[in-house]
Order: C-alpha cells, then sequence, then structure tokens
C-alpha cells in the first residue's frame, strides 16, 4: 500500500491508494482507504467574534481628547468674543459722546444761523426795493455825489436791496441789467478799468465795489459763473459805451 499527498483535501489528508493482492489461493482482492473523518469548518456563524479591547480603549482616548480640545477652543472664542464686545461697547460709548458734544454744537450754530438770517431778512424788508436813484445819472458830478452816498450804510443797502432783484442767466445780460439804472452809456464812456487814455479807473470807484458784491452773491446761485467773469463783462460794456448817448 502506497501513501500519497491528496491536494483535494482541505487539511492534507494521506490518500491511501487501492491497490490489488494476491491472495494465498491466487485470487487477487481489493483492498479499500478507509475514508477521512468529516472536516469541521474553521468558523461558525454561531460563534461570537470577541472585540479587541486595547483598539476600543485606544479610540475612546481618542474621543475624550478631541472633546476635550474642542471645549477649550470655544472656551477660549468665547472669551476672545467677549473681550471683544466689551471693547467695542467702550468705542461706541466713547462715540456717542462725541456725537452728543457735535449735536449740541450744531444746535448752538444752527441757532445763531436762524438768529443771524432773521436779523438780516428784517434788515431788508425794511428798505424797499426800489431803484435809490430817480433816473439813471448822466454826468461825472451826478455819479461823484451817488459815490458820497455810498458812504452811508442804508443808502448802500437800499441799493444792494433793488439791485438783487434784478434777474439774469448770462453774466453779461445780469450785468448789463446793474448798470442801466444807475448810468447813462453817455456817463460810462468816461470809464474804464485802467484809468488811461483821459478816462477815470470805474475799479476804485464803490460803484465797482458795490457792483462786485451783488455779482458775487447772485454768482452763488449760478455755479457756472465765476468772480473773473464780472471784470471781463464791466470792460467789454464800458468799451462798448457810446458817449454821445
Amino acid at each position: 500500500m502506497e501513501f500519497t499527498q491528496n491536494t483535494n483535501w482541505p487539511c492534507g489528508f494521506p490518500e491511501l491508494r487501492s491497490e490489488a493482492t494476491e491472495t494465498p489461493q491466487g485470487q487477487v482482492a481489493d483492498v479499500k482507504a478507509p475514508e477521512p473523518p468529516p472536516l469541521q469548518p474553521a468558523f461558525r456563524q454561531t460563534d461570537t467574534v470577541m472585540p479587541d479591547v486595547d483598539w476600543l480603549r485606544y479610540i475612546a482616548t481618542a474621543i475624550s481628547d478631541m472633546e476635550h480640545r474642542i471645549t477649550d477652543r470655544i472656551a477660549s472664542m468665547e472669551q476672545s468674543i467677549t473681550g471683544q464686545l466689551t471693547a467695542m461697547d467702550g468705542r461706541l460709548a466713547a462715540m456717542d459722546g462725541r456725537l452728543t458734544v457735535m449735536d449740541g454744537r450744531l444746535d448752538t450754530l444752527e441757532k445763531g444761523v436762524l438768529q443771524r438770517s432773521t436779523q438780516t431778512t428784517a434788515e431788508m424788508t425794511s428798505l424797499r426795493a426800489e431803484c435809490p436813484v430817480p433816473s439813471p445819472m448822466s454826468s461825472l458830478e451826478e455819479f461823484d455825489s451817488f459815490e458820497g452816498k455810498l458812504r452811508d450804510k442804508q443808502f448802500r443797502q437800499q441799493t444792494v436791496a433793488f439791485l438783487r432783484t434784478l434777474g439774469g442767466w448770462r453774466v453779461r445780460d445780469f450785468v448789463k441789467r446793474l448798470l442801466e439804472p444807475l448810468f447813462t452809456s453817455r456817463l460810462l464812456a468816461n470809464f474804464n478799468l485802467t484809468g488811461q487814455f483821459g478816462r477815470r479807473n470805474f475799479r476804485r470807484t464803490r460803484a465797482y465795489v458795490l457792483l462786485e458784491d451783488v455779482f458775487r452773491k447772485w454768482a452763488e446761485d449760478h455755479h457756472y459763473a465765476h468772480p473773473q467773469d464780472f471784470e471781463t463783462a464791466i470792460r467789454s460794456l464800458l468799451r462798448s459805451a457810446k458817449a454821445s448817448r
């Protein structure tokens, strides 16, 4: 009988081959190999797997450490936010105090402006908005008399109040309207802005300063107008004045 390794068996049980043997009587008899015991499975569904205790302890410790870190982080953030909010509250309180002071100053300024405006309006209202001269001046004697009257504050205010009632959109047209009620073309022919060529320097007269003040007030409502535009318009109108008129 010969033993060989049987690869079909999971556990590698030896295989006993059946060989023919000869009996004393000369007959050949078959010898059968014994059957192997039944194979028991290494794992059954009813078996219970025991967990790794060390691994579970490691996981529990890691989770606990993570919870502590998160808790500490949240506490730190809360403390930081609380500090920032406290600082912000202090700044807001300081700003509120400054705004209160500014409100008080603005109230004082507003009262002062309103009071001044009321006084100015009352002064202007008391003056009749009519031309201070009966008719446009045509001689230098009348002009010199007008210059003397402009020293009087009330007369000057009356003249300003009248001239401000004259409107106009273009600079030259407005300046021309300022000159026409006061001076004739014949009188203006005696002036220029340099005092040369035997003419008077209109720039050095009180009338020029008066007209310039009125123009500046008018220019505040007409933002396209500039102070130098007044001088340009005056120069043009003086050049175009005719002595015969």
